[in-house]
């Protein structure tokens, strides 16, 4: 009887594992927009996968054929964790985010400011929120927006006590359109407001 060694196939990227992990990664960030799933169904999933490389880890060493299922699965986990880091970033999950009612009183400060023709634009951090109970630690980036007919020259870190309209920016609505949504939603900013100089006050 003749014995034939076993063929073995080799893909030239396993050589790169930065290339292996960083892709599906990316994939991850990019298709999570488009996406839209509970941070509880990717993190089960991601658990799921974890429970599948551990058996397929201890398989592999048995049986060579699982070291296809490792690294299948091991793709799909690296997709998820690419998911769950952009839901994680986007501050509207985060616990002490500033709510979005439609008159809501809060202090913020500016960090980044630019003149646009009718309007300054004050990209802000939100440091306090303000109710009925008192004044309440907050965090979030909001756009404020504050017309030039007021004669108001904003500046760098000033902070800002007064009454906000929170809205949403607009979204493109025909194809090939300028989509301010989407541009601030990279930005990590989700919402703006139409500052009136005559409802509030500079800390700063």
């Amino acid at each position: 009887m003749v014995w034939s060694a076993p063929v073995l196939f080799k893909i030239s990227w396993v050589k790169y594992p930065f290339v292996r992990i960083c892709t599906p990664f990316i994939l991850g960030i990019l298709l999570a927009d488009h996406m839209i799933l509970p941070v509880t169904w990717i993190a089960s999933g991601i658990m799921g996968c974890l429970i599948l490389l551990i058996s397929a880890h201890v398989l592999a060493k048995k049986r060579f054929a699982f070291r296809d299922v490792f690294g299948v699965v091991s793709t799909i986990s690296y997709f998820l964790f690419g998911m769950l880091w952009l839901m994680l970033r986007d501050e509207r999950n985060l616990i002490h985010h500033f709510s979005t009612s439609a008159h809501t009183e809060l202090i913020t400060t500016t960090y980044y400011l630019e003149e646009k023709d009718r309007f300054w634009d004050c990209y802000s951090h939100v440091l306090y929120q303000i109710d009925q109970k008192g004044s309440h630690p907050s965090s979030g980036k909001i756009l404020i927006r504050i017309p030039k007919t007021f004669g108001y020259h904003p500046h760098l870190r000033d902070q800002y006590h007064g009454i906000y309209r929170v809205r949403v920016p607009d979204k493109a609505t025909a194809p090939y359109e300028f989509d301010w949504n989407r541009l601030l939603h990279h930005r990590n900013i989700h919402h703006l407001a139409y500052l009136d100089t005559n409802a509030f006050k500079i800390l700063y």
